[in-house]
């Protein structure tokens, strides 16, 4: 994991999902949409030395291999690190990619919506064979990471939460269930130098639970969450390079400056 300047110039955000629009005879319209969608992310870095700008075309030219790139956005990691469908469990009963195996969870309504959650529970079986999915959230040096799962109390040992150093998995944590009516966002901490976590549901007791949202928050360390109600997914799933990044050298003989852009787009949750 390295540290790279912030994008400075306009970034531009974009959540992209399928659509089609129909004009109909007698002037009206009809749109179908997907209700999952991706995220795009347009970087413009701005002026910066050579050997910063090789801090992000390496990435791009495989010399850390060919996986996805995880980043961690600083618009996003002190609200919900976490990519819209796993904000959101209730997506995988629609289009979005099940959280787990290939059945998508049933639905039902969240009669509780005075904190802003999701107005559908997502409700899981599980089998001991059941496929996991799950999404990686990096922690930069100095900072915590901390996650609330909100839903019914039989999701107890239901979703666990794998820190990571390095590539070496730590103690795994289930997080306490949380209510949909509480104020707090968030109630358990990965710190202690982590540079990542891992989320996913766990089959270890196969069984029935319901979902209804999740919050990952990256914050400085010493920094007390604040409380409040639900923050929607503003992370992604893992994203990889569209196109190359663009480096416009500026009279590299004195200055030493080059500009830099690149186009990252979410994959992960559809690998």
């Amino acid at each position: 994991m390295l540290d790279v300047r912030d994008p400075q110039i306009n970034p531009d955000y974009e959540t992209v999902g399928w659509e089609d629009s129909t004009q109909y005879l007698n002037g009206g319209l009809g749109v179908s949409q997907s209700v999952a969608a991706h995220r795009e992310y347009f970087l413009d870095f701005g002026m910066m030395s050579r050997a910063e700008a090789r801090k992000i075309t390496d990435f791009a030219d495989g010399v850390y291999g060919t996986g996805l790139i995880y980043w961690l956005d600083p618009v996003a990691a002190d609200q919900n690190a976490l990519p819209q469908q796993w904000a959101t469990p209730s997506i995988g009963g629609y289009d979005g990619v099940p959280l787990a195996g290939d059945v998508r969870p049933s639905l039902s309504t969240n009669s509780v919506t005075s904190q802003g959650y999701p107005s559908e529970l997502a409700t899981y079986t599980l089998a001991g064979d059941s496929v996991l999915r799950s999404v990686f959230v990096p922690i930069p040096t100095g900072y915590s990471a901390w996650v609330g799962v909100h839903g019914e109390s039989d999701a107890a040992g239901c979703v666990k939460v794998t820190p990571y150093t390095g590539s070496t998995a730590g103690t795994v944590v289930h997080p306490t269930i949380l209510s949909t009516a509480t104020t707090t966002r968030v109630n358990t901490e990965v710190g202690g130098g982590a540079t990542g976590l891992e989320l996913s549901l766990d089959n270890t007791t196969p069984g029935t639970f319901t979902l209804a949202g999740m919050i990952v928050q990256v914050l400085r360390d010493g920094v007390t969450p604040a409380t409040g109600g639900f923050v929607s997914g503003q992370g992604h799933s893992g994203c990889r390079f569209i196109g190359r990044p663009m480096r416009v050298p500026y009279d590299t003989s004195t200055l030493d400056l080059v500009n830099v852009t690149a186009k990252l787009g979410e994959v992960g949750e559809w690998v």
